[in-house]
């Protein structure tokens, strides 16, 4: 699930963008019929989407992942090239690609059919000490060094600063929500921290609580890989506001690098992302109550949120 477009000033606040294509189960059925015929006889069922891409479970076993925004066609090209290299890195379950759509006469971009992963998203709810070090584990493993062949996103793993349009829409948004003025200087101290150093690495890009699954004590998937990106890991390491609570968060900072310290340049980074992540949420998705949640569950362990219900 991506939290709205790619770049957020590019939605009112309160609006979902405009969808570029119809996505049905009735399309679903005629692409696998042309081109995957030996899957046709399963069924098709609508599962949770973003605003980017539509889902529908595929049988007990499969998901079909089809775009129906040309931003969503984009970030399935991602996908479908990089998703076997993030498998070798990754100490979680992610999406595995089982086959390849393209484009059709009655459909224009390429779609993708994929392992089924269990489990519920998580939403507001905070993550036990467990889910911490599962999590860390992943963007360990995660956040090594990028080739040279991998896409770069202007959006994700960039310096914070490149956000501030972003942030400043958003904060006009949800003024009568928040003290401005305090999560403003706390957005300026996050921009103002040295910067990434080294190598660019691995990104999720858009690790949120909707892309993470959880089946009865543990984490069982990480999904939405579409903004995958080489970068600065701090946009990722965000989550630990998104999920966390102090005493857990302190679990997954130690198990991520235990040599971090409290006043480090890549956590200082990290909470700039939170930051954003938490406005983006509340300003971009006002009618969906559940991420609203996450939205405010942020900023609240954040310390920004004294004036949210």
């Amino acid at each position: 699930m991506q939290i709205g477009p790619t770049s957020p000033s590019a939605t009112p606040p309160d609006a979902a963008p405009t969808v570029d294509w119809d996505v049905t189960a009735e399309l679903v059925g005629a692409l696998l019929q042309q081109q995957h015929p030996q899957y046709r006889s399963l069924p098709i069922v609508p599962v949770a989407s973003g605003w980017d891409n539509t889902n529908f479970r595929l049988g007990d076993e499969l998901l079909v992942r089809l775009p129906r925004r040309r931003l969503g066609a984009q970030l399935i090209s991602t996908e479908i090239r990089w998703l076997p290299t993030m498998a070798q890195l990754s100490c979680l379950p992610i999406p595995t690609l089982v086959a390849v759509g393209m484009a059709a006469p009655f459909y224009p971009s390429a779609w993708a059919i994929l392992r089924w992963l269990p489990g519920s998203a998580f939403a507001a709810q905070a993550g036990t000490a467990r889910h911490a070090a599962q999590l860390a584990c992943f963007l360990q493993g995660l956040h090594q060094s990028a080739p040279r062949e991998a896409p770069r996103n202007p959006y994700r793993g960039v310096p914070l600063g490149r956000r501030d349009d972003a942030v400043s829409q958003a904060l006009a948004a949800v003024a009568d929500q928040l003290d401005v003025d305090t999560v403003a200087a706390q957005w300026r101290v996050a921009c103002n921290t040295a910067g990434h150093a080294g190598a660019a690495r691995w990104v999720h890009g858009d690790l949120h609580p909707l892309n993470i699954l959880h089946d009865a004590e543990a984490i069982s998937g990480v999904i939405d890989f579409g903004d995958l990106a080489a970068g600065d890991p701090a946009t990722d390491l965000a989550i630990a506001w998104q999920m966390f609570e102090p005493a857990e968060r302190d679990v997954f900072w130690r198990t991520y690098d235990p040599m971090l310290t409290k006043d480090s340049a890549l956590i200082a980074r990290s909470r700039g992302w939170a930051i954003f992540f938490g406005l983006m949420f509340l300003a971009n998705s006002m009618s969906d109550p559940v991420t609203v949640a996450v939205g405010r569950q942020t900023l609240h362990r954040l310390g920004l949120a004294a004036r949210l219900g």
